[in-house]
């Protein structure tokens, strides 16, 4: 999976990933009107704990960054109307 650069927009939520897993953990994601869904990561913030990107759940949002996989690596985002 390469890295590359994105801009995306969709609905921010919060969910359980890898249910049932030694992996599994509650994340911040984004569903793209394509019913693709990312966990967001804020660029530079910590995997885990890391709370900044909460205040977007519920909303829908435009966001850029890096893709690897289904993992976003969030710079930029803005809210939608």
């Amino acid at each position: 999976m390469d890295p590359r650069k994105v801009e995306l927009s969709g609905r921010v939520s919060f969910g359980t990933l890898d249910a049932g897993s030694k992996s599994e953990r509650g994340a911040v994601t984004l569903t793209t009107q394509d019913g693709t869904t990312y966990e967001l990561r804020k660029e530079g913030a910590p995997a885990f704990g890391d709370q900044s990107l909460d205040p977007l759940v519920g909303g829908d949002v435009t966001v850029s960054g890096i893709a690897i996989g289904n993992l976003l690596m969030v710079r930029d985002w803005r809210k939608l109307d």
